[in-house]
């Protein structure tokens, strides 16, 4: 483990006493770029440089977020959870899909009696400030030595806290390789 990583590691132990070791590594991991993304440069609005030999520019943009997948605002208490964020969405109760929320009766058989009541607070309060956060689109652009845009790629519906994040996200979905790809897609139907 480098210095870096062994320092961030046991920050995040010590910040959040509640993480086991596989948890904190891999936050610990997340806290510095990725190696690939040395030689980039930020310059306020998007990453440029070199990605092994090839010449990228990589950004991020807010994206109108799709929750259908955690559930939706309503109005109907039928089967919802009060909204308690009411302020920032103008309606008093969230409808999550089916899947995303405990019962109190199944919390309180893994957890206890005693604390089901608070952890379905929490849990609830948890799925709605998701529903509410804002997302983002990752792309990649694919340059050639004129910045002239060659080939792209993006994904929605990302979290991000930071520029870190933008990287991370990128190198979880392939989109440098999704762009090159894309690249050789465009040059191959320029010369037919």
């Amino acid at each position: 483990m480098n210095q870096r990583l062994a320092r961030n590691y046991r920050n995040v132990r010590r910040d959040n006493p509640t993480y086991g070791a596989a948890t904190a590594l891999a936050v610990a991991r997340r806290m510095d770029p990725p190696p690939w993304a040395a030689d980039l440069a930020y310059n306020g609005t998007a990453f440029e440089g070199t990605v092994n030999g090839t010449r990228v520019r990589i950004g991020a943009e807010a994206d109108e977020p799709d929750i259908s997948w955690l559930g939706t605002f309503t109005d109907d208490p039928t089967d919802a959870i009060p909204n308690t964020q009411a302020g920032r969405a103008s309606f008093e109760y969230f409808r999550p899909e089916p899947g995303h929320l405990m019962s109190q009766g199944e919390i309180a058989r893994t957890h206890g009696k005693a604390r089901a009541a608070d952890l379905y607070a929490a849990q609830c309060e948890a799925i709605i400030t998701m529903a509410l956060a804002e997302q983002s689109y990752v792309w990649v652009q694919v340059c050639d030595d004129d910045g002239i845009d060659l080939g792209e790629s993006g994904i929605g519906g990302v979290y991000i806290d930071d520029t870190v994040d933008i990287l991370w996200s990128v190198d979880d979905h392939g989109l440098i390789s999704e762009a090159i790809d894309d690249a050789a897609r465009n040059a191959h139907d320029d010369a037919a």
